[in-house]
């Protein structure tokens, strides 16, 4: 019942420690030990909102991006990641950086393909069929003609 996507984390920067030299990497080469990495990344893609959103891989693609196979079990949490990626981009970045240095000091900030999140949400949004439990109550006490009007993520979509 849940829905799965990736999200795309771009190349990184990082400092060559013994040449003192930057080059552009893979996160998994930087961060050889997966199951931090994937703990890092779980404790970043998590928070109130976003409860059952879960990783189900990490993977390389050719140009040393990674994908990170998430599955959101419902809309407040596909909202949740939404926003987290789109609206605090910078500050949430910033703390998966620090993050991440901790077990790689070398590695430059984290950037995300933001239109990759664009479209993941969008594809998303258009698989649910189901209403949620406070659409469903107030679908049961609509009778006639109706207009709905929210502010973006507020559930409107049904």
């Amino acid at each position: 019942d849940h829905l799965t996507g990736m999200v795309r984390i771009l190349p990184i920067s990082s400092q060559d420690t013994s040449k003192n030299n930057k080059h552009c990497c893979c996160l998994l080469d930087e961060i050889p030990d997966g199951k931090k990495l994937h703990e890092t990344l779980s404790d970043f893609f998590s928070n109130d909102e976003s409860e059952g959103l879960a990783i189900n891989g990490i993977y390389r693609d050719d140009d040393d991006s990674i994908h990170v196979r998430v599955s959101v079990p419902e809309i407040q949490s596909l909202t949740a990641l939404r926003d987290k990626i789109l609206v605090d981009d910078q500050d949430s970045l910033a703390k998966l950086t620090e993050s991440l240095r901790k077990l790689s000091p070398g590695i430059d900030p984290i950037r995300l393909d933001r239109t990759a999140i664009a479209n993941l949400y969008e594809k998303m949004i258009l698989c649910l069929e189901h209403l949620t439990k406070h659409q469903g109550v107030k679908m049961r006490k609509i009778q006639g003609r109706i207009r709905i009007e929210g502010a973006a993520g507020t559930g409107k979509t049904f």
